[in-house]
């Protein structure tokens, strides 16, 4: 059985609703606490990867080591072209591992906020079908050479990126389920300083889950169908 080998970094935030859809479509899905620092697993035929968030950034080495390696790893996945899906840190990481720069967006954005996509391809309308989306980020990636920008908010130009057809970016999250949104809100009260395009807790936990779902679920199949063909 093909494994989804799904990189965590902390301990509250995982694949949430990616795994059923996951497991849905054949995988069995592994979670692999790279913060722990063991060794990063063997990637198989048919495996794919996806490159969960975290509070952390892809430039704080000195205080957690394992992001170098597990930067070299996801490089070798790319090099190999297997499938990787990164979502915040996890799109930042592959950014970073494709040789685009990382670093502080003008403003935190943080919270319920819309998208619009940048050009017409399904994959830029399904994710930006929901009203609003949850973003929880600091930090902003440059376009890695040979991608294409698939999405833009008005709190950061840059969200979403494909590299041909297997590789995705994304910078906001669809995947929280009420479980994992409350984990944040608990393990990152300092991130909610307030700031133009910061909420308050109590915005941040009135979710509206069932759209992003709904979302995730168009994404999951455009981004599979074109490396599954």
């Amino acid at each position: 059985m093909p494994r989804a080998l799904c990189l965590q970094h902390v301990p509250f935030e995982g694949p949430a609703r990616l795994a059923p859809l996951l497991r849905e479509r054949g995988f069995e899905v592994v979670v692999v606490p790279v913060f722990e620092g063991g060794d990063l697993p063997t990637l198989g035929a048919g495996d794919v990867v996806v490159v969960t968030g975290g509070p952390m950034s892809v430039n704080d080495v000195e205080d957690h080591p394992w992001l170098d390696d597990e930067i070299q790893w996801i490089g070798a996945a790319l090099d190999t072209g297997q499938p990787v899906l990164g979502i915040c840190l996890g799109s930042q990481l592959i950014a970073r591992a494709l040789g685009a720069g990382v670093a502080p967006n003008a403003e935190r954005e943080i919270g319920w906020f819309g998208v619009e996509p940048v050009g017409d391809e399904p994959l830029a309308r399904a994710l930006t079908a929901p009203p609003r989306v949850l973003h929880w980020h600091g930090d902003r990636w440059e376009l890695p050479r040979g991608a294409r920008l698939l999405v833009r908010s008005e709190g950061c130009d840059h969200q979403a990126f494909a590299v041909g057809a297997a590789v995705l970016g994304i910078q906001y999250h669809l995947e929280m389920d009420h479980a994992a949104v409350a984990a944040l809100v608990e393990n990152c009260p300092d991130d909610l300083a307030p700031g133009r395009w910061v909420q308050s807790a109590p915005e941040i936990l009135d979710a509206d889950l069932e759209s992003s779902h709904a979302a995730l679920e168009v994404v999951v199949e455009e981004w599979s169908r074109s490396w599954s063909c």
